[in-house]
Order: C-alpha cells, then sequence, then structure tokens
C-alpha cells in the first residue's frame, strides 16, 4: 500500500464541538494531568461555592455592594473544603490498603497474626498512601488522558492508538516531573 492509501485508511477524525472540547481536555490531561490535578479538585468547590454564594448573598441583609464578598468567601471556603475532602478520601484509602495488606501478609510471616498486625497496616498505609498516590497519578492521568483522546478522535482504543499515547504521557509528564524537582531543589538551595 502506498503511503497515500495510509492516510486514507485512518479513521476520519470526528469534529462536533463535544469532541473538539474532549480533545483539547485529553491533551492537558494527557501531558500535563499530575500537574493540573490540584486545579480540577479545587474547581467543583469552587463552582460549588460560586453558585451557593450567588444565591445565597442576595437573601442576605446586607449593605448595597458587597454581595460580592458572601460569593467570593463561599467559593474560597468550597475549594478549601474540595481540597480538605479530597486529602481525606487520600489518607483513608492508604490507611484501608494498608489494613487490608497487613492483614493479608501477616499470615505468611508468622504463624498467629497479633491483633495490632491491621493498626499498625493502617498507619503505614495513611503514610505511604499520599506518596503513593502522587506517584500513580501520572500513570492514571494518562491513561485517562489517551482514553479520552481516542474518543475524542472517533477511534477505537487500541494498542497501537490508546498504548502508544498513554506512553508519551507517562514519559512527557515524567521527564516534566523531574525538571520541576531539579527546579525546586536549585531554589530551595539558593
Amino acid at each position: 500500500m502506498n503511503p497515500a492509501g495510509w492516510v486514507a485508511a485512518l479513521p476520519p477524525l470526528a469534529t462536533t464541538p463535544e469532541r473538539v472540547v474532549v480533545g483539547v481536555l485529553a491533551g492537558v490531561l494527557l501531558l500535563a494531568g499530575a500537574r493540573v490535578y490540584r486545579v480540577a479538585v479545587v474547581l467543583p468547590g469552587v463552582l460549588i461555592g460560586l453558585l451557593g454564594g450567588s444565591v445565597l448573598a442576595p437573601l442576605l441583609p446586607l449593605p448595597p455592594g458587597t454581595g460580592w464578598m458572601v460569593v467570593a468567601g463561599a467559593a474560597a471556603f468550597g475549594g478549601v473544603a474540595a481540597w480538605a475532602v479530597e486529602r481525606a478520601v487520600v489518607v483513608a484509602a492508604g490507611a484501608m490498603v494498608g489494613l487490608v495488606g497487613g492483614v493479608l501478609a501477616m499470615p505468611l510471616l508468622v504463624a498467629f497474626t497479633p491483633w495490632w498486625a491491621p493498626l499498625a497496616g493502617a498507619v503505614v498505609g495513611a503514610l505511604l498512601g499520599p506518596w503513593m498516590f502522587r506517584k500513580a497519578l501520572v500513570v492514571v492521568t494518562s491513561a485517562l488522558g489517551a482514553l479520552a483522546l481516542c474518543w475524542a478522535a472517533g477511534w477505537v482504543p487500541e494498542p497501537w492508538n490508546a498504548g502508544v499515547a498513554w506512553a508519551v504521557g507517562v514519559l512527557v509528564q515524567s521527564a516534566a516531573g523531574r525538571r520541576g524537582d531539579a527546579r525546586h531543589e536549585e531554589a530551595a538551595e539558593d
């Protein structure tokens, strides 16, 4: 098959507005997902705070022109609340993984599982959970970005397209993370 036939054999790109928006967001998620994750966690809380504040402000007996303070405060509270809930869930998930790991691993090490093994596993999991989550975030956001990019392009996710996109995303995010870590270390030394 000649090269012109290769282009004709590719599936056509879907260009509906939804797919274009999803494609752009998928590209961001694929190439910088771990970096923009915190913003993605906080934004729903900010939006809910904005909506709640805009509904609440007219109902309060406030001097004219001060309703925006209620809206801004509600948005800030919503963002902080969303961040705190996300952190708590990551720690709780780490504790649960550690608890189950402690219960499952102890019989492999000793004949009788001590009563404190699940508690010790939960504490270790709660301490290591956030660190493991940050490390896994690059892989997970790249995979979600690759699948969303395939959907936006109208392609069936197969190893040659989704797998290659995922691998490129992991490599780009890992390289960007190392450069960012090196910059933070240099700034700390100055």
